[in-house]
């Protein structure tokens, strides 16, 4: 199929704002693309490696199964392949962007070894080949996009800028993790999350929230309560101080 620019828009963030990726190609039903930052005949020969449907059916296959697991709708979603030595995206393992019209495009970090794709694992070393062929990630971003489409969180400007709000996944995680958990499915484990609380929070605070919120679910008005009660910041001025201060105004129903 010819490569086509794909773009979503959301409820939160300046009108102006988006995400536009492309697609190049069809696997399983599915539109896939790549994002790479690599120039010239690097550049030439990864979208002739990407234009083969066999490097990603594997990948394609498992999303779709969860995607069935979790009852996430496949109509509108696409899967954005991004190769971990790119610098240009804001990608640590993956990412699930989700538009205003419930439109999904689901980031993952790749590399090839070997001649096969491998996805970054959530917990992975970086760079060690021996840790990529794992695809837990997969089901913790999947449950990003029905937190936007299920009405917990509108659809919002997927890179958040310093001071916005950056710490705001570290509260839905305990949700989303302890959900999987919950229902034996591939997750964090809960320690992990405690851990990376502990880097914006005090350890007692951390497990306090972890205890109450695990598996718990999360709107997103709710997660930036927790950290404004915590002392964590949100700049007074950004779309999503706005937003919090008046949800129902500011939000268009997806």
């Amino acid at each position: 199929m010819p490569s086509r620019t794909r773009r979503l828009s959301f409820e939160i963030g300046s009108p102006s704002a988006g995400y536009a990726f492309q697609i190049i190609n069809r696997v399983c039903g599915i539109e896939v693309g790549f994002y790479s930052d690599f120039g010239g005949k690097e550049r030439r020969s990864l979208l002739e490696l990407c234009r083969r449907k066999s490097l990603f059916t594997s990948t394609v296959r498992s999303t779709l199964d969860w995607c069935r697991k979790l009852g996430v709708e496949t109509k509108h979603l696409y899967i954005q392949f991004v190769w971990s030595s790119s610098l240009g995206l804001r990608v640590t393992n993956g990412k699930a962007i989700t538009g205003k019209r419930g439109r999904a495009v689901l980031l993952l970090e790749a590399d090839i070894v070997d001649g096969e794709l491998g996805v970054y694992t959530i917990d992975c070393a970086r760079n060690d080949p021996n840790k990529i062929f794992c695809e837990d990630i997969i089901p913790h971003e999947l449950m990003h996009i029905l937190d936007v489409r299920q009405g917990r969180s509108p659809s919002i400007v997927p890179f958040v800028l310093p001071g916005e709000g950056e710490w705001i996944d570290l509260f839905r995680h305990l949700w989303i993790d302890g959900h999987l958990e919950s229902r034996g499915l591939p997750h964090a484990p809960k320690q992990e999350r405690i851990r990376e609380l502990c880097e914006s929070l005090d350890t007692e605070k951390a497990e306090r929230l972890a205890s109450i919120w695990w598996g718990r679910p999360m709107t997103l008005h709710e997660a930036v309560t927790l950290g404004l009660q915590t002392g964590l910041a949100l700049d007074a001025d950004c779309p999503l101080a706005v937003w919090y201060k008046n949800p129902a105004k500011n939000s268009t129903p997806a």
